[in-house]
This record gives C-alpha cells, structure tokens and sequence, in this order.
C-alpha cells in the first residue's frame, strides 16, 4: 500500500501484523520478522494490498475487481451488505469507483478514495 493509504488505514484502526512500515521520515523498512507497527506514533504498518482489502472485507466492506474490455481495471470500493447485492444485482450504486490501466495502481487510487471519507468503523 502507498504512505497515503497506509495512513488512512492506521487512522481508522488498523493494527495486525506486518513486515513493512514506513518510519516518521516516510521511508519504506522492511524487517524479517512481523510487528504491529501502528501501536507507535514513529511507524506506520504497510499491509499488503490482499491484507489490506481484506481487513476491509471483515469490516463489512465489498470490494470489486474487475478487467474490462478497454484493457482497463474497474474496482468499486462499497458499504453494502452482501445480502443486498445477492439481491440486488446491478441496482446497487458504487459510490467508489476508479478505472485505471495498472490494477495496483487502480486498486490504492480506489482505496485512498473510499478511506479519505471514511471516519470509523
């Protein structure tokens, strides 16, 4: 995850184990062994993105990742109970949505989106 991301995640509570953390300075460390880098106000934990979206998912917050046609990836960030897409389908409206050529790229462009207006879970 990008500083700006990894910030917002910190902010709103996230605190599992990592290998990497930027230090106050916003330099990227790496340690061989994982720590809960957010118990500090020096660090901050950097999540994989898979470790990241799903510590979103446990939260209760769907995440779609899609390849379109235009060679383009589409991720929708969402607050919308499973139940009600089983149900719903194509009625449900995604607030978060970022298209870009590079899925990484697109996936923490949609994720500092949807963070930034997130204020606690």
């Amino acid at each position: 995850c990008t500083l700006a991301v990894a910030t917002e995640l910190k902010s709103l509570g996230y605190n599992e184990l990592t290998y990497h953390y930027y230090d106050k300075n916003g330099k990227l460390e790496y340690l061989e062994f994982p720590d809960e880098y957010n118990r500090s106000d020096q660090t901050i934990a950097v999540p994989t993105m898979y470790e990241a979206l799903d510590w979103l998912f446990d939260k209760g917050v769907s995440i779609q990742i899609l390849n379109r046609p235009n060679k383009k990836w589409h991720v929708m960030i969402y607050d919308v109970p499973k139940e009600r897409l089983e149900t719903e389908g194509d009625n449900v409206w995604y607030p978060h949505v970022v298209e870009n050529e590079d899925r990484i790229v697109a996936i923490n462009q949609a994720l500092l989106l949807y963070l930034v207006q997130k204020t606690k879970f």
